[in-house]
């Protein structure tokens, strides 16, 4: 079983894949083109396929099928002054999931959800989130974007392997 975990910016993306025991397997990240984040969203989806070519880059051939699941953060806020970020982020979210084959198992999961996934309390800080992926197995001095991922990453593994109560609206996207 293998599962990905994406964190991601209208700038980047950081793909961190997770064994059947938790570790980590590979990490890689893309910059997305462009000067403004309407230029940068029309990169979105070429960039990930001629860069990284999600499946086919990340895995061997014969794992590609070996992919489980992946998990996405799902961009929510409270505050009516992120609304416009907010909607640029789903922008990017749907460019991203636009790469997957068809039939992927994506889990959506906001801020909260992937950080209690793992134990960590909803509004745990970035060191607090980088602390518990080190002693996970994740290498040190990494952009804190990869330590999301990780930490999406293995939410996504517990729930699919079933040892976390889902937290997210996971589907195919056949649903």
């Amino acid at each position: 079983m293998v599962v990905a975990g994406i964190d991601y910016s209208t700038k980047d993306a950081h793909i961190v894949v997770v064994g059947s025991n938790g570790k980590p397997v590979v990490s890689t990240s893309v910059k997305f083109k462009g000067k403004l984040s309407t230029d940068r969203l029309l990169t979105v989806r070429r960039t990930i396929l001629d860069d990284i070519g999600f499946c086919e880059i990340l895995f061997p051939v014969a794992a590609c099928d070996e992919l489980t699941a992946i998990g996405i953060e799902d961009p929510r806020a409270t505050n009516p002054k992120l609304r416009s970020m907010i909607a640029k982020l789903a922008r990017v979210q749907g460019a991203i999931v636009q790469t997957f084959r068809e039939g992927a198992r994506v889990h959506w999961l906001n801020a909260k959800q992937w950080r209690n996934g793992v134990g960590l309390s909803g509004n745990a800080s970035k060191d607090e989130i980088q602390t518990w992926a080190i002693s996970e197995g994740m290498p040190e001095g990494l952009a804190q974007d990869f330590y999301d991922a990780f930490v999406i990453a293995r939410t996504t593994l517990l729930e699919v392997s079933g040892d976390v109560v889902t937290s997210s609206a996971s589907e195919t996207l056949r649903d």
